[in-house]
Formats: structure tokens, C-alpha cells, sequence
């Protein structure tokens, strides 16, 4: 997600998730898991802090601000 794009598919067709980096720096967790001859895929975007400062109050900032604008797509492709 270093782009704020994520791929999954193969050389013949893929999903594309793009995020706008600008909104916030998500983070893209994969597992994969065999299923006979083929395989299960589950993506996520992650953009919750879970350090420490996730834990601060900011005089209920959030109430007051809003919560955050994600701007995302998902699209379907087919290699030419």
C-alpha cells in the first residue's frame, strides 16, 4: 500500500483497491489460504492507530472535527 494501491488477481484479471494517500496512510493486511486447487484471498485496509496515543482523549476532538474523509475505489481489470 505503499502507493496506495492494492492488487490481487493473477496475469489474466485482478481487483484493484486504491485509497487516497492524502485522507490517511492505510495499511493492507493479506492472508491467503490454499482450497484444493486454487485459493481463498481476504484483504483488508487498516487505518486505526492502535499505539499509545490511540488511547489519549483529545478533548473529544472528534466530536467536534468529525470523523476522518476516506476516499477509496475498487475496480475489476482484465490484462489486454
Amino acid at each position: 500500500m505503499t502507493d496506495g494501491r492494492l492488487e490481487i488477481g493473477d496475469q489474466h484479471q485482478f481487483i484493484r483497491i486504491e485509497m487516497k494517500r492524502t485522507d490517511a496512510a492505510g495499511v493492507g493486511l493479506i492472508a491467503c489460504y490454499p482450497v484444493g486447487d486454487s485459493f481463498f484471498i481476504r484483504a483488508a485496509i487498516t487505518v486505526r492507530e492502535t499505539d499509545e496515543t490511540s488511547t489519549r482523549s483529545a478533548c473529544n476532538l472528534a466530536a467536534r472535527v468529525g470523523g476522518p474523509l476516506l476516499r477509496y475505489s475498487i475496480s475489476l481489470h482484465r490484462a489486454e
